[in-house]
C-alpha cells in the first residue's frame, strides 16, 4: 500500500500549515526535543498498554554531523499501520486529552519532517509494521510558490501480530537545516554539551524521575558520528541535570530542611554561618496553587559568578563565551523541559535573582505552538511561586550577614598586610631556576603554571615543535594547533619510518594536567576522551597512580620519542583499563631537570 498522507488539503492549504508550523519554533534543539519526547511518550504508553510486562527500554540517538542527519529509536508502543498516514498529515495526532504524553498539537512530527530533506519512519505496533519515506521535503517548503507535493513512499503490514517485546519506532531525519546563522546548530556542539542539552531541553532530562511518579527507567544512547567514523558513544541519563550536580555533595545545603531543624532554635549565628556560609542552597518539593500541584527545585548560589565557573569547568560553554549552566526560571511539564524561561519578577534584592535557578513543573501546563510561552495568568502564578522561593534564600542570606562581626570593608592597611603575606607564602615556593624563561617557581600544585611554563618554552623556541591555534577553557582540550619537526629530531627508532621526508607537520591536541594521572579519571568519567589525545603535558607523573589503574607508564628513552621534548609513554596492563591505547607526555619536571 502506497498512500501520500500530506494529500489530505489542497497544496496550497498544505504548504501554508506547514510554513506556519516550522516557523513557530525557533531553538535549534527543538527536533531533538520533538524526537525524544515521541519516543518517551510511545514506552509511556507501552507500560499503559502492558503493565504485567516487562522490558528494558531504550532510546538511541545519533547525530551525523557530516550529513546532518538526526536518528531517534525508541522501544515504545509503535504506531498503528492504520493510523500512521494520519498522524504524519500537518495539525495531526493522537495524544490529546493523555496526562502523561507531552504532545497534543499534532505539529511536532510534521516540523521534523519540513526541517529535513529526506525523512523516513519505521514503526511496529502489536497491529502491525508500517514504513514510509518523504524526500525533498524541505527544498519544497522553502520554495517561495507552491509546487507539487513531496513525493512520499510508504508500505504497511497489517496483518501480522508482534509480541509487546517487538514494538517500537525509528525515525531518521537526512540533511536537516535547524540554525539560523545567528545560532550554533546541533551539529557543532561538543559532546559534553549536547549530553547537558539533552538533559536540561528534551524529554531525556526526565524532570520527574526519583518523584516516585511512576516512569519507567529507560537506557538512553548518544552517539555522535563524523561521516562513517563514531566520534563519541556514551549513555546519558534519563533524569533531568538539575544544577547541584555541579557541586560536591558536602557543599550543598538544602535550606527548607535546614530551618526545620529540631536544634534550629539554640543554634548561634555563627553555628548557622558555618552551616550556611559560602555554601549551594537548594529547596525541592510541592506547592497547591489554586488546586494545582506545582512541583519546583531551586537552586541558590553563594556567587552568581559560579554559574560561569562551573560551565568552564565542565566545557559547558561555547566559542563566543557564552555559557550553559546559568541562573533563570524555567518549566517543565509532564516529565519534560520545555526550554521555555519566564522573566524574574521585579523585586527587593533584584540582583540576587542572578545566584538563583528554579524550574517549575506541573502537568496542566498550555503552550503556543512551538512551545514558546505560555499565557501571562500562569505565568503570573510561577513568578508568585518562584519569588515565595527567592525570598527564603535571600532572607537566610540577609540574616547569615547582618550578624557577621566580620567588616564589609577592610581597612587598607589590614588588605596590604595581607597582600605581603601573600607574597612572603610565595617567596617561600621552590624556584624553577631555569634559563631562558620567566617563570619564576615550581608550578605548585596547578595546571595553570604547567601551562604557563609551556608556553614560555615555546615563545623561547626552544619547544618551537608546538604551534598553538587555540588554547583556553572554553575548548573541549587545553592545546589545539600544529606539530612540526624535522625527521633529524625525532628519536634514532622513529627516523626510519620517515625516510622520504625532512619535516613531519601534523595537527595535534595536547591536554594540560599538573598531575598526569588525573586524565585517568577524566577519561573514566567521558569528560576526556582518549582517541582525541596526542600529548599530555604535565608537570609530574606518579607511577603508582598509573598503576592503581591498571595502567603502565614507562620513562621514553631519546631514540624512541616522537614529539620533541616527551618523557614518557603510557600502555594499558589489561583490556580493561581506562587507557585503550598508548598516551605519550611531556613531563616538566623531568625535561627541565634534563635540561638543565
Amino acid at each position: 500500500m502506497s498512500q501520500n498522507f500530506l494529500l489530505a488539503n489542497p497544496e496550497n492549504r498544505v504548504k501554508k500549515q506547514v510554513e506556519n508550523i516550522y516557523q513557530s519554533y525557533s531553538h535549534p534543539w527543538d527536533v531533538l526535543a520533538e524526537l525524544t519526547q515521541n519516543s518517551v511518550d510511545a514506552i509511556k504508553d507501552w507500560e499503559e498498554e502492558f503493565p504485567d510486562k516487562s522490558r528494558d527500554h531504550e532510546v538511541q540517538i545519533k547525530i551525523n554531523r557530516e550529513s546532518r542527519t538526526v536518528e531517534v529509536e525508541d522501544t515504545g508502543i509503535g504506531i498503528k499501520p492504520d493510523k500512521l498516514p494520519d498522524l504524519l498529515a500537518p495539525n495531526a495526532t493522537d495524544k490529546a486529552g493523555d496526562s502523561f504524553t507531552v504532545g497534543e498539537k499534532g505539529v511536532g512530527l510534521t516540523f521534523c519532517i519540513f526541517c529535513s530533506n529526506d525523512f523516513s519512519i519505521s514503526t511496529t505496533s502489536p497491529d502491525g509494521k508500517y514504513s514510509a519515506e518523504l524526500t525533498g521535503a524541505r527544498t519544497w517548503r522553502q520554495k517561495e510558490k507552491v509546487t507539487d507535493i513531496p513525493n512520499t513512499q510508504s508500505e504497511s503490514e497489517k496483518n501480522e501480530v508482534f509480541s509487546a517485546g517487538e514494538t517500537g519506532t525509528a525515525i531518521r531525519l537526512d540533511d536537516v537545516q535547524l540554525a539560523t546563522d545567528e545560532e550554533e546548530s546541533i551539529f557543532e556542539l561538543s559532546p559534553e554539551r549536547l549530553k547537558y542539552l539533552l538533559r536540561t531541553k528534551t524529554a531525556v532530562g526526565n524532570t520527574k524521575v526519583g518523584h516516585n511518579t511512576g516512569f519507567p527507567d529507560v537506557d538512553i544512547q548518544l552517539e555522535i558520528l563524523d561521516g562513517s567514523d563514531s566520534l563519541f558513544r556514551d549513555n546519558v541519563e534519563f533524569m533531568y541535570y538539575y544544577p547541584e550536580e555541579f557541586w560536591d555533595s558536602e557543599d550543598i545545603v538544602d535550606i527548607e530542611q535546614f530551618e526545620n531543624r529540631d536544634d534550629i532554635g539554640r543554634m548561634s549565628d555563627k553555628q548557622k554561618r558555618e552551616h550556611l556560609d559560602g555554601k549551594v542552597w537548594k529547596a525541592s518539593g510541592e506547592t497547591t496553587r489554586n488546586g494545582r500541584e506545582i512541583r519546583y527545585h531551586a537552586v541558590f548560589l553563594p556567587s552568581s559568578k559560579g554559574w560561569e565557573r562551573v560551565s568552564r569547568q565542565n566545557d559547558l560553554i561555547d566559542d563566543d563565551e557564552n555559557i550553559d549552566v546559568n541562573s533563570g526560571i524555567y518549566i517543565s511539564t509532564r516529565g519534560m523541559p520545555t526550554g521555555i524561561e519566564v522573566n524574574a519578577p521585579d523585586t527587593g534584592s533584584r540582583g540576587y535573582w542572578n545566584n538563583m535557578y528554579i524550574i517549575l513543573g506541573y502537568d496542566g501546563f498550555q503552550f503556543d505552538l512551538g512551545r514558546k510561552s505560555i499565557p501571562g495568568r500562569t505565568q503570573g502564578m510561577l513568578k508568585e511561586i518562584a519569588t515565595n522561593k527567592f525570598n527564603l534564600f535571600t532572607n537566610w542570606r540577609n540574616a547569615i550577614r547582618s550578624s557577621s562581626k566580620n567588616p564589609s570593608t577592610k581597612p587598607t592597611q589590614v588588605v596590604r598586610t595581607q597582600r605581603q603575606d601573600r607574597f612572603d607564602k610565595l617567596n617561600r615556593i621552590t624556584d624553577l631556576n631555569y634559563s631562558g624563561i620567566n617563570f619564576g617557581k615550581l608550578p605548585d600544585n596547578q595546571e595553570a603554571g604547567v601551562v604557563a611554563i609551556f608556553h614560555e618554552l615555546i615563545g623561547s623556541g626552544e619547544l618551537d615543535n608546538y604551534i598553538c591555534y587555540r588554547s583556553g577553557y572554553s575548548q573541549d582540550y587545553d592545546f589545539w594547533g600544529q606539530y612540526e619537526a624535522a625527521v633529524s629530531e625525532l628519536g634514532e627508532n622513529i627516523q626510519s619510518e620517515f625516510t622520504n621526508q625532512d619535516m613531519i607537520k601534523q595537527n595535534v591536541v595536547l591536554e594540560a594536567k599538573y598531575e598526569a594521572a588525573d586524565v585517568i579519571r577524566d577519561i573514566e568519567e567521558g569528560r576526556k576522551y582518549l582517541a582525541d589525545i596526542d600529548l599530555i603535558v604535565c608537570w609530574k607523573v606518579d607511577e603508582e597512580k598509573f598503576n592503581e589503574s591498571s595502567v603502565t607508564i614507562e620513562p621514553l628513552d631519546n631514540e624512541d620519542r616522537f614529539f620533541v621534548g616527551s618523557t614518557h609513554n603510557v600502555f594499558p596492563a589489561d583490556s580493561n583499563s581506562p587507557v585503550g591505547s598508548q598516551l605519550f607526555i611531556l613531563s616538566l619536571e623531568d625535561y627541565i631537570n634534563e635540561h638543565r
